[in-house]
């Protein structure tokens, strides 16, 4: 996604703790991530080899949480498609959609995200 790198540096410089949840396999993702130079970006990677229920079940969301010693009300669940809004959701965390170039980015807006930016770039205030 367009931003995400600068994003991400920013996030870390205001001394959020970052994460990932994601349906993709765990092979797939550390290739992604080593790939784009971000594997000291996140504390916690949880992927669909790690859990039984998929989203928008919020096991992962659940597990990512406790590996971080987080509760809730602290985290905010950041996607691109209402089942990570629906997970955020139903895991109790603040929800921000993003508009990916995934075709059901476009239904985001209709599963009523706590927040709705157009970019990353305009998460960060950019």
């Amino acid at each position: 996604m367009s931003g995400a790198k600068a994003a991400l540096e920013e996030l870390r410089r205001g001394n959020y703790t970052l994460g990932i949840v994601t349906s993709g396999s765990r092979a797939r993702v550390l290739s992604e991530i080593g790939r784009l130079d971000l594997a000291d970006a996140f504390r916690v990677i949880v992927c669909s080899d790690d859990v039984v229920n998929k989203k928008p079940h919020p096991e992962g969301l659940e597990k990512a949480m406790r590996q971080l010693g987080k509760r809730p009300e602290s985290c905010c669940y950041v996607g691109d498609c209402p089942d990570d809004i629906e997970m955020g959701k139903h895991a109790q965390v603040t929800t921000v959609g993003i508009a990916g170039s995934y075709p059901v980015s476009k239904y985001l807006a209709d599963s009523t995200p706590d927040f709705s930016f157009p970019s990353l770039r305009s998460l960060c205030g950019n």
